[in-house]
Order: C-alpha cells, then sequence, then structure tokens
C-alpha cells in the first residue's frame, strides 16, 4: 500500500538529500588543494643548477717561486745530461761570453745538444733502442717568457742555476712545451778567461730534465 507523501514529509525528504554528508577521501582532498594552489599561482619553475667552475689551465698555475710545474703539468719523459758549458774568451778585453753548450743526454732518447746561437739550442733525438731518429727540441732564449732561473736550494754558487724553460718538440717526440732543469752540477760561468783570445773554457756541467705539457 502506498503511503501519500504530504507536503511536510516531501520537504523533509528534499532536505535530506541536499544535507547529505560527502564521504571525500584525504587524498581526494589533497589533490583538489594542489589543483586549487597550481590554478591559482602556476606551476613552480624548475630550479637549474648552476655550471660548474671549470678547472684553471695549466699555465695561469706557473708561478716563479719555485722552477717546477704546476699539479696539472703532464709530465713527458726525463733525460739526464752530461757535458761542458762553453764559453768564448772575447778579444778585447779577454772577458768571458756567453756559454755554448755541448751535452749528451740519455734517458727516454738518446739525445745530442747544442746551440747555434747564444739564444738557440736543439737537442736531436733518438730511440735507444734502435738509434732510429726521433726528432729534436728546441729552446729559443728570445722567446718572451722562455726563461726563468732560480739558485739552486744548495746554495752552491759553482753550480748552474735550476731553471723552467719553454721548449718545442717535433718529430714523433710527445708535444711537449716546458723543460724544467734541475740537479745541476758545474756549468758556471768563470769569473776570469784563462784561454788564449778567441778560444772556448770548457766548464763540465751535469743536470736532470723533465720535460711537460702545460697548456
Amino acid at each position: 500500500m502506498t503511503t501519500p507523501c504530504t507536503p511536510l514529509a516531501l520537504l523533509a525528504c528534499l532536505l535530506g538529500a541536499l544535507c547529505r554528508p560527502v564521504h571525500a577521501s584525504a587524498r581526494d582532498l589533497q589533490q583538489a588543494g594542489e589543483y586549487d594552489l597550481l590554478a591559482g599561482m602556476g606551476a613552480a619553475p624548475a630550479i637549474e643548477e648552476a655550471p660548474a667552475a671549470e678547472a684553471p689551465s695549466c699555465q695561469s698555475q706557473l708561478n716563479y717561486s719555485s722552477v717546477f710545474m704546476p699539479p696539472q703539468a703532464q709530465f713527458a719523459f726525463r733525460l739526464y745530461a752530461n757535458g761542458t758549458r762553453n764559453y768564448t774568451c772575447q778579444s778585447a778585453t779577454l772577458s768571458v761570453g756567453p756559454a755554448m753548450a755541448l751535452l749528451t743526454t740519455t734517458g727516454a732518447y738518446s739525445c745530442h745538444g747544442f746551440f747555434v746561437s747564444p739564444f738557440v739550442g736543439y737537442n736531436i733525438c733518438s730511440d735507444p733502442a734502435t738509434g732510429q731518429p726521433v726528432g729534436k727540441l728546441t729552446l729559443d732564449t728570445t722567446v718572451p717568457g722562455a726563461v726563468f732561473v732560480a739558485p739552486a736550494p744548495d746554495g752552491n754558487v759553482d753550480n748552474e742555476p735550476w731553471g723552467r724553460f719553454k721548449v718545442a718538440a717535433d718529430g714523433n717526440l710527445p708535444p711537449v712545451n716546458y723543460l724544467v732543469r734541475y740537479n745541476t752540477t758545474g756549468g758556471k760561468r768563470p769569473e776570469q778567461c784563462t784561454a788564449p783570445r778567441g778560444e772556448w773554457v770548457l766548464v763540465p756541467f751535469t743536470a736532470v730534465l723533465d720535460y711537460y705539457i702545460c697548456l
């Protein structure tokens, strides 16, 4: 039997439908809140990381407190020099002129070193195992910044100073561009010329020569 719906009952039905509680999950509420935030403010931009600082170059780290190379330098090979520093007796006053070295070097390569002028020297190198030529090392002291010398740490004034020099290599040699000379013995310019006018004064000389690539 159907019960007639009185006006009062109809009003109660309508109010019940409007006031029925909404059972929303916490996730629904969170998503709704995120949507409102993004709609009102826009998506936050991605944070870009700052680029890593470039490592300093080898040449920028060269200093004049030591003849040795900075850690960025790439060691290439070592030679042991044994020979003479040769000074000329000048004609006017018999004073000693510039040195012209004659050296034999052993180690990674077998080289014959000599100067073609007071400013330019060569090391002509070969493979010690086969004797085949491998290239030439050039020292040109007229190049700006090519020479930096410092007294030997032991303070012995009879020894040539230690030094760092710009060099160039050709042939099959590694592309070295710096030479460090250290552990020198002898080679010091004599105070007076004891040879006849125009002749040579030969002073025995040894050193360790390390070659580097430094860009």
